[in-house]
């Protein structure tokens, strides 16, 4: 018979840590996202004249204008709606 872990600490050692993630995440992906906007920004005028590369342009801005409007994460309830909203 497999006996069951009862033990609240693991899982609020996960939910804390799930936090801590989003809370990471929260801070440094709005940061990596703004380094390939200017990435995009310094290509010469033709290559960012490519439609293709316009697109990912654009995609890049709204994750980051997305990403960067989201309030701290602050509560395990925040870091799912964070995790909701990184993934759409």
């Amino acid at each position: 018979m497999e006996k069951k872990n009862t033990n609240c600490s693991s899982s609020s050692s996960s939910y804390f840590r799930f936090q801590s993630n989003a809370q990471f995440l929260r801070r440094e992906l709005p940061i990596r996202v703004a380094h390939r906007i200017a990435g995009i920004r310094q290509l010469p005028f033709i290559v960012g004249c490519n439609p293709t590369i316009l697109g990912v342009h654009e995609l890049y801005i709204r994750a980051f204008n997305i990403l960067n409007d989201f309030t701290e994460v602050s509560t395990v309830e925040d870091a799912d709606n964070f995790t909701l909203v990184s993934c759409t």
